[in-house]
C-alpha cells in the first residue's frame, strides 16, 4: 500500500482500468479508498478484495493518527487559553 508523498508520484490507475498488460510496477486506486492505493503486483497476488480490504485498513490506519494528532492539538490549545485567561484575569496587564 502507498500513502502520503510517495502516492502522490506513484503511477496510478483506477481498478477498471486493470488488465493484463498493467506493468507491475503500477499502483492501483480504489473509489472508496481515495489517499491509498495498492500495487499491481499484490492485487494479482492476492486478489482484488483483498487489495480493497488492505487500502481500507491503511485509511483507517490514517484516520485514527489524525484524530489522535486534534485530539492532542485541541487539549493544548484549551491548556493555552486557560493560561492566557488566567494572566489576564489576574490583573496582571491593567
Amino acid at each position: 500500500v502507498v500513502t502520503g508523498a510517495a502516492y502522490d508520484t506513484a503511477h496510478k490507475i483506477p481498478v477498471a482500468q486493470l488488465d493484463e498488460q498493467t506493468p507491475a510496477t503500477s499502483y492501483v486506486t480504489f473509489a472508496e479508498c481515495p489517499a491509498a492505493a495498492v500495487s499491481v503486483s499484490e492485487v494479482r497476488q492476492y486478489g482484488l478484495d483483498a487489495a480493497m480490504q488492505t487500502c481500507r485498513a491503511s485509511q483507517g490506519d490514517i484516520g485514527l493518527f489524525l484524530r489522535n494528532v486534534a485530539l492532542v492539538a485541541g487539549g493544548a490549545f484549551l491548556a493555552f487559553m486557560a493560561f492566557i485567561y488566567s494572566l489576564v484575569s489576574s490583573g496582571l496587564f491593567t
